[in-house]
């Protein structure tokens, strides 16, 4: 009697209880030096930060490193080309950099809870080590692969992680201004000065043009539009010239990925909006600022701040699903705790749960997930350069 009444009484104890009894058994065994966070989760300090270095605080944009793993060591994120190509995950459309990320001076809402607490401790080139129960994760969520960041395997909702090698590269005071520094950096670079920008921290440098009246497009006229898209370090992110992307990319996916862009004369003053994304600050630009008058046969190279293109919200990448699984690995079995269930009996007895020894059973099914990445994520404030060729319609 004693002992139903004992497991009667385990039924009531919620899925979060047993998940963190098993994440501090395993930190326990696995990382004993981690220090508690009293929220569930723990860390380590992998490199400590240099006296004197600049302490975070909330309402920043940062720039960070990290790597996310389950507790296997599977890795499930990594923006590093050099572990990408190590674990058969790169690919061209990826711009491996760091993130860029906002932490809120309040309540969090731009990235993992676990991550948040530990910056707002942290100061530049600190490293830690986070060990955070799915609460502080990803929660009900799902971590896939789908960006072009991802490992070989996906993060299963509800299950805990690992944050390794989280550094702290750099504290951005004021993310706005350091993308226009951006943009008139390379303008000078091109020879040009804030007398040339079409507008604030925009600039076009005409690069060829046939300079005759007879090219100018007509108002009843069309033209095609070629262009290429880049960041400032060169990665090329989009274009519809087939000779680009076969060289940059090694394929030509969709007839659509190098079809021409197509606009009217009567939009002919102005760079066509179809390049960019969201139309709304395109359309601004074209209604207050842009008057610059296109010819057939200009080769036209211009540079942009954020403001222009994709703005604070940055654009995400794109990708296309070709399977769907995710590998759960063997310690969700329970360590000490059999599927986090006491006496390894799982999630409110279910025997596919039941473990048997210390450790618990296995009930890991290898499955991973693909996909093809179609669209280069773009970071938020971010400056880009376009070349672009006019070219009469056919």
């Amino acid at each position: 009697m004693f002992l139903l009444a004992g497991c009667a009484q385990e039924t009531t104890i919620g899925y979060e209880v047993y998940e963190q009894k098993a994440l501090d058994e395993w930190v326990a065994k696995y990382a004993p030096n981690a220090i508690p966070m009293g929220n569930g989760g723990y860390y380590e300090v992998q490199v400590e930060s240099q006296d004197g270095a600049e302490k975070v605080t909330g309402d920043k944009w940062l720039v960070l490193s990290y790597i996310i793993k389950d507790l296997e060591g599977n890795i499930v994120y990594t923006r590093s080309e050099a572990m990408a190509r190590q674990q058969a995950t790169f690919t061209k459309y990826t711009h491996y950099v760091p993130d860029y990320a906002y932490l809120m001076p309040e309540k969090n809402n731009t990235m993992i809870q676990g991550q948040y607490l530990n910056l707002l401790e942290m100061s530049v080139g600190e490293v830690r080590k986070l060990y955070l129960p799915s609460k502080l994760g990803y929660g009900s969520s799902v971590l896939s692969n789908s960006v072009g960041y991802g490992g070989q395997y996906s993060l299963a909702a509800n299950k805990p992680l690992i944050v390794d090698s989280l550094r702290v590269i750099e504290i951005i005071n004021d993310a706005e201004q350091r993308d226009y520094d951006k943009v008139d950096s390379v303008a000078l670079a091109w020879g040009m000065t804030p007398a040339d920008t079409v507008v604030n921290h925009y600039y076009i440098k005409k690069l060829y043009s046939i300079n005759h009246k007879d090219s100018i497009i007509g108002k009843d006229s069309t033209a095609r539009i070629y262009y290429t898209g880049r960041f400032l370090d060169g990665f090329v992110f989009d274009t519809n010239i087939d000779s680009i992307r076969r060289r940059v990319y090694g394929e030509i996916r969709e007839e659509s990925d190098t079809a021409a862009i197509i606009f009217k004369g009567a939009d002919a003053k102005n760079i066509p909006a179809a390049i960019f994304e969201p139309a709304s600050r395109v359309d601004s630009l074209r209604e207050n600022y842009l008057n610059y008058t296109l010819s057939y046969g200009d080769t036209i190279r211009m540079v942009v701040s954020s403001f222009y293109a994709y703005g604070i919200g940055g654009r995400t990448g794109y990708s296309v699903e070709t399977s769907s699984s995710v590998y759960i690995p063997p310690y969700l079995g329970g360590y000490g705790y059999g599927g986090y269930g006491y006496g390894g009996y799982g999630y409110g007895y279910d025997s596919y749960y039941y473990g048997s020894g210390y450790y618990g059973g296995y009930y890991d099914y290898q499955n991973t997930s693909s996909s093809v990445l179609l669209r280069t994520e773009v970071q938020p404030y971010t400056p880009l350069i376009y070349d672009f060729v006019v070219m009469k319609r056919k």
